[in-house]
């Protein structure tokens, strides 16, 4: 009796740990679906409000100031600037920082970039390429050039990847991708388990994301979205079964 429990637990445990393995692969395989399905569920709850956001956006210890500004900004008749204005104060410290950090990594780099230049360009005098087909006497000007003034010109650089940094972080009005949705007819079979699932329920009352989500698990929506996007016909072709 007892050989027969411990044999029968023994083939629980086989099955239960072949099954993590088999879902841990499906998953693996398809885990950027997912992650990128997760994202998306998440995302409408995760986006930036633009009159309150500095309520939940301000990093410790600079989250102290809500005590004094947090009255204001609920009760403010323009929500957005104040908004705005607190999250500049809030984010000028580590912008500065930021920029500076950049600032002094490109002039680290500033005179080794110009020393590679400088002798690359000298070392291409000699060498022949079939695609830069140029006499040595223009690669030499070319040379020339460059060592008067590449120094002018990195520094231009530079100066242009500050103002591009600078830009970048104080962006606001990012570019919204445009989706445009196409009013289909609903199918009978859609109509039909939606027409079951209310006949189940005994609510009076039931809160529309929650039978969206429910529906939308009845009918496989996100699995029918990982096929399209890793169709099965791929797979068995990958595996060899086909």
């Amino acid at each position: 009796m007892l050989g027969f429990l411990i044999a029968n637990l023994g083939l629980i445990t086989s099955i239960l740990a072949s099954v993590i393995v088999v879902l841990y692969d499906e998953f693996y395989k398809h885990k950027s679906v997912f992650t990128m399905l997760e994202t998306l569920k998440v995302r409408p709850v995760m986006q930036a409000d633009k009159e309150y956001s500095a309520l939940i956006s301000m990093p410790p210890p600079v989250n102290g100031l809500l005590f004094f500004l947090g009255p204001f900004l609920m009760t403010s008749s323009n929500p957005e600037l104040l908004n705005k204005a607190i999250l500049w104060v809030t984010y000028l410290p580590l912008l500065i920082l930021t920029f500076g950090v950049f600032a002094a990594y490109n002039l680290v780099l500033l005179p080794f970039t110009y020393l590679k230049m400088f002798f690359h360009k000298m070392i291409m005098i000699f060498v022949y390429s079939k695609s830069y087909r140029i006499s040595r006497a223009d690669k030499f000007m070319l040379w020339i050039m460059f060592a008067v003034i590449g120094p002018f010109r990195l520094i231009a650089n530079v100066l242009v990847d500050l103002v591009a940094f600078v830009k970048h972080c104080t962006l606001q009005d990012l570019k919204k991708t445009k989706v445009q949705i196409r009013e289909k007819p609903l199918h009978k079979n859609t109509i039909r388990m939606a027409s079951e699932y209310f006949k189940q329920r005994n609510e009076r009352l039931i809160p529309f994301k929650q039978a969206a989500g429910e529906l939308r698990d009845q009918m496989s929506i996100f699995q029918k979205i990982g096929q399209i996007f890793v169709p099965q016909p791929l797979i068995n072709f990958l595996a060899g079964t086909v």
